[in-house]
């Protein structure tokens, strides 16, 4: 198995992010979370805040449900919303997002649908993350699996690129050193259990939760 140093994955990851990151387009990342998965969440995770919001590019006709959500990597938190269904809405871009079919067969409130942040938190010169620091590790820490993971999931969770093709390039340079996580391995695979793994628990118990 070939070496690979930090400063690698650091001028990987930068060069990602110049090639996916536009500031001017709107577009973002979305993955669904396994309707089991999203289930088991909302079951034990009674204390989720839950806030009706339109979103208009979902539905213009009514609200969904939509919660903020907190994931520690490397000590810092770093968010992403939660998208669910508050009730049908039989029109295409709703059934879309959800990924509900014609009418909205299949349909269920336990969908839920993780949308990564729009764009990338500041640069260290603005007060923001350091990127390097994250993505350096002491010459008796190994850059191992668990290091692969971090690095994926700071590429997705930080903003710091629009498109999925991001990841999967990041994914399959790793590979080429014999790392993990190997040929073919689905984003969701990796970034989901990584977000369910290091979730920051919400613990303010004095707050409804807005849904019925």
């Amino acid at each position: 198995m070939a070496t690979i140093t930090c400063e690698q994955v650091i001028a990987k990851f930068q060069e990602l992010r110049a090639k996916y990151y536009n500031k001017n387009t709107s577009v973002y990342m979305v993955t669904t979370i396994p309707d089991t998965m999203a289930a088991s969440f909302i079951e034990t995770t009674p204390n989720t805040i839950w806030k009706k919001q339109y979103k208009y590019n979902v539905s213009e006709n009514t609200p969904i449900l939509c919660a903020e959500i907190e994931v520690e990597l490397s000590g810092r938190s770093f968010k992403l919303q939660f998208d669910r269904p508050y009730k049908q809405d039989h029109h295409s871009e709703f059934e879309y997002h959800f990924g509900f079919g014609g009418h909205c067969k299949g349909y269920t409130d336990k969908r839920i649908i993780a949308c990564f942040p729009r764009s990338h938190l500041d640069d260290v010169a603005n007060g923001g993350l350091d990127v390097a620091e994250l993505l350096t590790v002491s010459s008796v820490e190994a850059i191992d699996e668990a290091y692969v993971k971090r690095a994926l999931a700071l590429l997705v969770l930080g903003g710091y690129v629009k498109y999925w093709d991001a990841y999967y390039e990041f994914s399959a340079w790793f590979s080429s050193f014999g790392m993990f996580p190997g040929a073919d391995v689905k984003a969701a695979d990796v970034i989901l259990p990584y977000i369910f793994d290091h979730l920051i628990p919400f613990t303010n118990t004095d707050i409804e939760v807005d849904s019925e």
